[in-house]
């Protein structure tokens, strides 16, 4: 995909960012637009939320404490999943969630290629091969609710040493995207970076992340499948970026937002370990990823580009 132009700075002045709101303010309204939106899905219709290891599905599931009764909780049993699988029954089982495991479905060829015309060959990999996987949700929900989009608040594209004043290449934010550099996206990264120049380097990582990653991979996602449920994710909202955008450096590093809000809606959730099994098994997790050479030198192109 090549990046298109931005028009952040018409919509986003510098000043919105200019100086961080109170953390816990900033949490509060999110849980708060969160929980409204999934109250006027459960009131429309039949509700399934994604529940997996992370942060941002634990924030989803805090912020619809109130209608726990409405959703059905679901997660796929792919074959990198087993972790999430895990955590999401020791979830379910300790709060009382109503919870199914859906089984993994691998496309056919024809499958693939209707999947790729869909998206318009925005999306592949994973979502390619194993998009049949959620098709039966639409025998038990209307609606399916995920947590894209709440990256945004977490630093997502940021580097332990980054800083706001350090430079800032297009090269360089190319090197986030862990995919191999090639001159025609740098080329045009360049041209969208002369539209958020007036943004501090920091913003610039978060814009980048939401216009030239999120945008189109999400777009495009929310219209391929052939079923009928109507996927969407609450947190992709321009006021729920707005929001995030305006944490300090420190809470963004720290994920403070989403795990603020986990902590004000629903605290018991942050009993059960965020993307880890909390015991051995979490070691034999990490020696398999460190097995992984595609997936370290994608690492290593993050961190030093």
């Amino acid at each position: 995909m090549v990046p298109q132009r931005s028009d952040s700075v018409r919509h986003w002045p510098k000043a919105d960012f200019a100086c961080a709101a109170d953390p816990m303010a900033l949490a509060e309204e999110v849980v708060a637009r969160t929980a409204q939106a999934v109250g006027i899905l459960a009131a429309e219709g039949r509700v399934a939320a994604s529940l997996t290891g992370g942060n941002e599905t634990r924030f989803i599931l805090a912020s619809a404490r109130k209608h726990i009764r409405d959703i059905e909780f679901f997660t796929v049993d792919g074959p990198t999943s087993q972790r999430d699988v895990s955590i999401a029954r020791t979830l379910a089982q300790r709060f009382g969630l109503r919870h199914r495991v859906l089984p993994c479905r691998i496309a056919t060829p024809d499958q693939q290629a209707a999947w790729l015309l869909r998206v318009s060959h925005t999306v592949g990999g994973t979502n390619r091969l194993y998009h049949p996987s959620v098709w039966a949700l639409a025998d038990f929900a209307d609606f399916s609710i995920g947590g894209l989009g709440g990256e945004i608040g977490r630093a997502f594209f940021w580097r332990a040493t980054d800083t706001d004043t350090m430079e800032l290449s297009a090269r360089d934010i190319v090197a986030r995207f862990g995919m191999p550099i090639e001159s025609e996206v740098v080329q045009a990264t360049e041209a969208w970076a002369e539209t958020v120049a007036a943004f501090s380097p920091l913003t610039r990582l978060d814009l980048a992340y939401l216009e030239l990653r999120m945008s189109a991979w999400a777009f495009a996602q929310s219209y391929a499948q052939p079923v009928q449920f109507r996927p969407l994710h609450p947190m992709i909202s321009r006021r729920v970026y707005d929001l995030m955008l305006r944490q300090s450096p420190e809470a963004k590093r720290g994920n403070g937002l989403l795990r603020e809000g986990i902590r004000l809606a629903w605290p018991e959730l942050l009993e059960v370990p965020v993307n880890k099994y909390g015991d051995a098994r979490d070691i034999a997790a990490f020696l398999r990823a460190a097995a992984d050479l595609k997936r370290i030198r994608k690492k290593l192109i993050k961190l030093f580009g």
